[in-house]
């Protein structure tokens, strides 16, 4: 990840983690739009983007 990306990254994740946080920034779908999608097993579910976003920003590169 270039640099720029990444300050601008860090710079924005914090504010999207508190908002997550205080419940004002929901990132799972509506009960109507989780009906949708039956055909989805639970075990096929994986971790959601900002996780992944999380824990890519938080490592140490090599």
């Amino acid at each position: 990840m270039k640099p720029l990306y990444r300050k601008t990254l860090l710079r924005f994740l914090p504010i999207v983690v508190n908002l997550e946080r205080a419940n004002q920034l929901s990132l799972l779908p509506d009960k109507d739009l989780v009906d949708l999608y039956l055909l989805i097993e639970s075990y096929q579910v994986t971790k959601s983007p900002i996780s992944l976003v999380i824990f890519t920003a938080t490592r140490e590169p090599y």
